[in-house]
């Protein structure tokens, strides 16, 4: 029996244009986490990020507190626990997670299955 591939997504959504920038990982690690956010602020230059995310331990590694203090203009805001249908990305995620489920073969979702929100990069 071989271990099925487990992607982790990471998504921000620009509420002022709707666009989701997105980023594909094989793991999730402080590390990974760091590479999505030098992502968003380059994708997202010269203004202030707020930053709503969950609680995961990987968001609060003293890599990220270290990074964090050296971008000032991005800020984390934790979602309480319990309650991530606050978070607008998990709506996200859950209409990607039913269209691509529903749709997809037993080798994974095509990039038609994924119409409407989508992955910029395949995972």
């Amino acid at each position: 029996m071989t271990a099925e591939r487990v992607a982790n997504l990471s998504a921000a959504l620009d509420l002022a244009t709707g666009t989701v920038t997105d980023g594909c990982y094989e793991k999730h690690r402080a590390e990974e986490f760091l590479d999505f956010l030098k992502l968003i602020a380059k994708t997202h230059p010269r203004r202030p990020l707020h930053v709503i995310i969950d609680n995961a331990s990987t968001h609060k590694t003293p890599e990220v507190q270290a990074w964090l203090a050296r971008h000032r203009r991005i800020q984390l805001h934790f979602t309480p626990t319990g309650s991530s249908w606050l978070n607008q990305m998990e709506t996200w995620f859950s209409i990607l997670g039913r269209r691509a489920i529903g749709t997809a073969s037993s080798t994974g979702p095509t990039s038609a299955d994924l119409s409407g929100p989508t992955c910029g990069r395949r995972c």
